[in-house]
């Protein structure tokens, strides 16, 4: 995604429980006429659709513009399949995070908005330090899907991503609320989202011991 252009407008997409990260794969059935229309205009320029997260209350401006958070993520439009009645069935990959910087007036009936752009400017030195944090939750990682799913995935194939599909597919594994991501999403430094990756499998670590736990045994 690193030679991706990206403009500096560009359409958002606000859901209440969804958070794309980098490098994240997102499925999305649209239905509404406004993404409808959202979709058809970015299929026929950049591909580009900003996500980002509806505030609590959207309720009840929700055919209008309800507040949003200002931190976003950009997602390009992967694949795309239009149904017979006009929704869509598409698949976002996560591209780059931004932050709004004014909502324009526009003709479509969907929202658009100017944006700052945060690519990921960690160095190599950065990266280095992060290494056995890496390596614990590449470590770590099955370990959680064989427990919590029953699924299996070996290191080896968690050890060949970079660090932002490791962080978008742990965010999975680990099912981390919607909340967590936004949390992850807005940090700022790599260490940074690799810690909060640690607390949230050692806080569903102490719930999974716990849940094995015999109600009838005493201590």
């Amino acid at each position: 995604m690193t030679s991706l252009k990206i403009p500096e407008v560009i359409p958002i997409f606000p859901l209440p429980e969804t958070v794309l990260l980098p490098s994240e794969v997102l499925p999305l059935h649209i239905f509404e006429p406004r993404y409808r229309q959202m979709v058809r205009d970015a299929l026929h320029g950049p591909r580009i659709i900003g996500m980002t997260l509806l505030h609590p209350g959207y309720e009840k401006d929700y055919e209008g513009a309800p507040g949003v958070n200002p931190v976003g993520c950009t997602g390009v439009i992967a694949q795309h399949q239009e149904l017979p009645d006009g929704r869509f069935l598409i698949v976002l990959v996560g591209a780059q995070k931004f932050e709004i910087r004014e909502e324009l007036p526009t003709p479509t009936l969907y929202r658009q908005v100017r944006v700052q752009h945060l690519p990921d400017h960690t160095t190599a030195e950065e990266r280095a330090g992060v290494q056995s944090l890496r390596m614990e939750l590449i470590t770590n990682l099955p370990v959680v899907l064989q427990q919590m799913q029953g699924a299996e995935v070996a290191p080896a194939e968690l050890a060949k991503l970079d660090d932002s599909q490791l962080i978008a597919v742990a965010t999975k594994i680990l099912q981390l609320s919607t909340e967590e991501k936004q949390r992850i999403l807005e940090s700022e430094k790599l260490a940074d989202r690799y810690v909060l990756l640690h607390e949230s499998m050692g806080l569903l670590g102490v719930m999974m011991q716990s849940a094995k736990k015999d109600p009838t045994e005493v201590n």
